[in-house]
């Protein structure tokens, strides 16, 4: 879920969001792979910018 306001000329933005354990990851060493799955978790954003 994302949120903008834009106040001329600053533009502020927000973000929330939820991540799902269905990512793979997969780490090398040498010869051997491990392969897995990311864990579930919440990320959230802020942030400010100027309007050209």
């Amino acid at each position: 879920m994302t949120a903008d306001v834009d106040v001329r000329p600053v533009r502020f933005g927000a973000s929330v969001g939820a991540l799902a354990p269905f990512m793979m990851v997969e780490a090398l060493a040498g010869d051997a792979v491990v392969t897995s799955t990311g864990g579930p978790g919440v990320l959230a954003a802020l942030g400010a910018g100027v309007v050209f």
